[in-house]
């Protein structure tokens, strides 16, 4: 999915494009290659195997190479960046994670407990942290508090609140009443740790493409 969904736009608009996979789950990034074979030209869907070190790291300096997007830990992602620009002027989109929050209102009946561990870091696998919020400040203070802002859900039947919530809440993408969906040509990003970039949308496909501006002089009639 992540292959499928980094790698579109960028084809789109008529660039070339190099997949590296993680070295623990290749198969199915080789699988999508030979499946893109037989609609693509050959070179401009490719498949490079291999560690972050190496294969990794080759990409994010080769200096023919622009434009980098890439899925991960904010710590790989920091080291990308860091890479990359000690080879070249490059424009990096990073998706790094998150810890999303969902900030229940009473109206909507929350059934909440107390406990604030695992608060600040994401984790992978069926784990909710929820704590308690006494007034408006304190949920913002609370949701906030980490260094993530991929996305966050609000739940209340109060419009106002929702939106001035969400006006204050410092993450890229924000459902009200809802979670989870996407809808064609909005943008999807993030702020502080979970990343830098948008997808999904015009947003990203420009950002695969150069503007240059071309003045000419003519002469004038005579």
């Amino acid at each position: 999915m992540f292959a499928v969904a980094r790698t579109a736009a960028a084809l789109a608009v008529g660039n070339a494009v190099i997949v590296k996979p993680p070295e623990t789950s290749s198969l199915s990034a080789t699988v999508l290659a030979d499946i893109v074979r037989e609609v693509l030209p050959q070179g401009l869907f490719n498949i490079v195997t291999g560690d972050g070190k190496g294969a990794g790291n080759a990409i994010a300096r080769h200096p023919d190479i622009k434009r980098i997007a890439f899925i991960g830990s904010p710590e790989t992602g920091r080291l990308l960046q860091r890479s990359a620009a000690e080879a070249a002027v490059k424009h990096i989109s990073l998706e790094l994670g998150g810890k999303n929050p969902m900030i229940v209102f009473p109206d909507c009946d929350p059934d909440v407990r107390p406990g604030m561990h695992l608060w600040q870091r994401e984790v992978f696998g069926p784990v909710m942290a929820i704590g308690r919020w006494s007034n408006f400040c304190e949920a913002v203070s609370l949701t906030n508090s980490t260094e993530f802002g991929l996305t966050a859900a609000i739940g209340t039947h109060d419009l106002d609140d929702a939106l001035g919530m969400a006006r204050r809440v410092r993450s890229g993408h924000i459902w009200i009443n809802g979670s989870s969906a996407h809808f064609p040509g909005v943008p999807f990003g993030s702020m502080g740790s979970s990343g830098v970039g948008r997808e999904e949308g015009r947003d990203e496909l420009l950002t695969y493409t150069e503007a240059k501006s071309i003045n000419v002089m003519l002469r004038p009639r005579t």
